[in-house]
């Protein structure tokens, strides 16, 4: 055989046994504590950073210390582009959702969360595939969810691409 015909086959084998049978559901799996640097506030040139927990669900393994409203609300949401906000008691949990991708080079990954006078800002990215690596095609629907404690003001969403 080829070198052609090997890297195909080579690439149909790993595909195969990444994906099995059926759709795969792949997620970045992580949890983060803290906070970052803050981005300043438009109207005032200020901003304080707010401690944050990072949740990315990988099936179910990160989804069992949430509570069951939040497990709902985030199976509902994960296969569509959605952001939102929920509140359970203190916590406030936001859940940013890329919809269905189709490959594991899709992520959503948080920036920072900062409070200005008037709301608390929660900033993510929206991670693409690098162009010239090779990634398993597998159906992925990228998500993250932010949990934030004794939050008093609104919650803005802000997505930076």
């Amino acid at each position: 055989m080829n070198k052609k015909t090997w890297k195909t086959l080579i690439i149909s084998l790993i595909t195969v046994l990444v994906c099995g049978s059926g759709i795969s559901y792949a997620y970045t799996s992580f949890t983060q504590k803290g906070s970052v640097a803050a981005m300043p506030d438009a109207s005032t040139g200020q901003g304080k950073p707010v401690p944050f927990e990072t949740i990315a669900p990988l099936q179910f393994k990160d989804k069992a210390n949430l509570p069951e409203k939040v497990k709902q609300w985030y199976d509902t949401h994960r296969q569509t582009e959605f952001k939102g906000v929920m509140q359970d008691g203190s916590e406030s949990y936001v859940l940013i959702s890329r919809g269905q991708s189709p490959n594991l080079g899709y992520r959503v990954e948080p920036v920072n969360v900062t409070e200005t006078d008037k709301e608390v800002i929660v900033t993510v990215k929206y991670i693409n595939p690098e162009p010239d690596k090779m990634y398993a095609q597998a159906i992925t629907y990228p998500s993250v969810i932010v949990k934030v404690s004794d939050v008093q003001k609104p919650i803005h969403i802000n997505i930076v691409k």
